[in-house]
C-alpha cells in the first residue's frame, strides 16, 4: 500500500491523510492556472431567430449523395 505520512512544504514538514491531500490539491490548482486561457465567449454575437420554414429546414436528413459530396470536399486544412 503507498502512503504518504507527511510532506515538506516550503521547509514546515505538513502531516496526515487531509493536510497532505490539502497541499496537493493546492499545487495542481496552482500548476492548472499557470495555463489558463481565455476563451472567446458568445455574449456579444446577437442571434437571428429562425422562421418556421427556414427551422422546418434544419430537420430534412441529408441525402446519401450531399453526404458524399460534403465528404469528398474536406481537404487536409479543412479536417
Amino acid at each position: 500500500m503507498n502512503n504518504i505520512i507527511s510532506i515538506m512544504v516550503n521547509g514546515a514538514q505538513v502531516e496526515g491523510v487531509e493536510g497532505v491531500r490539502g497541499v496537493v490539491f493546492s499545487t495542481f490548482v496552482f500548476i492548472l492556472n499557470l495555463f489558463v486561457v481565455n476563451l472567446p465567449g458568445v455574449g456579444d454575437i446577437s442571434f437571428k431567430f429562425l422562421s418556421n420554414e427556414e427551422g422546418s429546414i434544419l430537420i430534412i436528413p441529408f441525402s446519401e449523395e450531399k453526404d458524399k459530396l460534403q465528404v469528398g470536399s474536406v481537404t487536409v486544412s479543412r479536417a
